[in-house]
């Protein structure tokens, strides 16, 4: 099972960052959505969830315990929304990733040159 995130630096193109998006979520067993840190209408965040999404891989959202909910736009993306619990979400994680047989590799369309990015 991989758990992995993605981090950018200030000095990273528009290309690297893509390329960086890709390679770790190629790996990924489930990509998860933090309630608040979404903004549905493009930006970094879209583009790696249709990533994940034309990977096959699960992407689940996760709601604090802060009452911030995930916006209804963003709830039509994921498989699921978990609560901010510890045990709740290393036992989505590991569900779903037996269900998906774990994740070696994804498929490597772009969705940006899907016309989705």
């Amino acid at each position: 099972m991989n758990v992995t995130g993605v981090a950018y630096s200030a000095a990273q193109t528009d290309e690297s960052r893509l390329k960086r998006v890709r390679d770790e979520i190629r790996t990924a067993d489930v990509v998860f959505i933090l309630a608040g840190t979404f903004t549905p209408r493009g930006g970094w965040m879209m583009v790696q969830v249709e990533y994940a999404k034309l990977a096959g891989i699960p992407v689940v959202g996760i709601e604090g315990d802060d009452h911030v909910r995930l916006p209804r736009e963003v709830q039509a993306l994921v498989r699921e929304v978990v609560d901010w619990d510890p045990v709740r979400i290393e036992a989505t994680i590991r569900r779903l990733a037996r269900s998906s047989g774990g994740r070696s590799g994804a498929d490597e369309q772009d969705p940006k040159a899907a016309g989705n990015g």
